[in-house]
């Protein structure tokens, strides 16, 4: 859907981005994660052409960017950025309707398409479809300014820190929301971002970009226990513990675990392809505190506490490589 090929750009004599390539497949999500100064805004930005490479070839749908008309690439792509970008003066209808107006969808087609946004992002249209923007927290203005991104359904999704000035409480729940929301499953992603935890949780690729050149593309779990670097490796260091947590499953840990008989009461089993992040915030384990674990069509219970305290060692993953 989306390939990027040898490119650069810089501003001045500085360069920014620095022969760069990658490439995105359809109703994937790849991630652009880095410090600050890494590239990654400007990247993503050459993509929609708000800004335009040096050299190199940017593909959707194997078309050149420079090469079609600006409009109707800005329409087949949704933009979302941290300040959302609202306009003060407009409702939260409004605003949402900005691009299907501008398609000239009929007034019906645009209000159910509002109603049925503003339902699927928890913003009940009675209440909140005449509001306008200073009327809203952080995390509504967020919802309204995906709501507009995603208006006109176009197939490509950018999104510039879209959690990036939400409170921590409100980021998680937004994030978790992003996560199971139907409307973004046949969406082509590519977000930035430079929280380390949203890039594992969000992506099904991340590229590591420093000092605008590429350290790694790869799964979270590749970046993680397989980096190609230190400096790559250093990247994740901070938040290790939890992050490879969020990588590392069951089926990782089997061979380490003590399991228990049978319990007389039932207990909530998983699969052992889920990973331990998603096992300990399931939330759902009775008094007896075990979980059961299907692998391989048999069964195995465990006593949650060896979850808890199991400290990930890169070499487990050996045997299964």
């Amino acid at each position: 859907m989306i390939e990027v090929r040898q490119v650069s750009r810089q501003f001045g004599n500085r360069p920014v981005v620095s022969d760069i390539s990658f490439t995105v497949k359809e109703k994937e999500t790849l991630v652009l994660l880095g410090s600050s100064g890494s590239g990654k805004t400007t990247t993503l930005k050459m993509l929609n052409r708000l800004i335009e490479p040096d050299s190199g070839e940017i593909l959707i749908g194997g078309k050149n960017v420079l090469h079609q008309p600006l409009e109707q690439l800005r329409r087949s792509i949704g933009y979302v950025i941290q300040q959302t970008g609202l306009f003060p003066h407009y409702t939260v209808a409004e605003n949402i309707a900005i691009v299907p107006h501008l398609l000239k969808w009929s007034k019906e087609a645009i209000k159910q398409r509002v109603k049925h946004l503003l339902e699927t992002l928890g913003l009940p249209p009675a209440q909140f479809a005449a509001r306008y923007p200073h009327e809203l927290s952080g995390g509504q203005q967020q919802r309204v300014g995906l709501a507009r991104a995603l208006a006109a359904n176009p197939p490509i999704l950018l999104m510039d820190e879209p959690f990036g000035a939400l409170d921590p409480v409100i980021r998680h729940n937004i994030r978790q929301e992003f996560l199971n929301l139907e409307e973004l499953k046949d969406k082509t992603i590519v977000m930035v971002t430079h929280d380390v935890t949203e890039a594992v949780l969000l992506a099904n690729q991340i590229c590591l970009l420093s000092e605008g050149k590429i350290l790694q593309t790869g799964t979270a779990r590749e970046l993680l226990l397989q980096p190609v670097n230190t400096l790559g490796k250093e990247f994740f260091d901070q938040n290790r513990f939890q992050l490879e947590r969020m990588v590392y499953t069951l089926a990782d840990i089997f061979p380490r675990l003590t399991f228990t008989p049978t319990p007389d009461t039932h207990v909530p089993v998983f699969d052992s392809e889920l990973t331990l992040w998603e096992i300990l915030n399931k939330d759902q384990y009775d008094k007896t505190g075990i979980i059961g674990i299907r692998q391989q069509s048999q069964l195995y219970y465990v006593p949650v506490t060896q979850l808890l305290s199991f400290m990930p060692e890169a070499d487990l993953l050996n045997s299964r490589k």
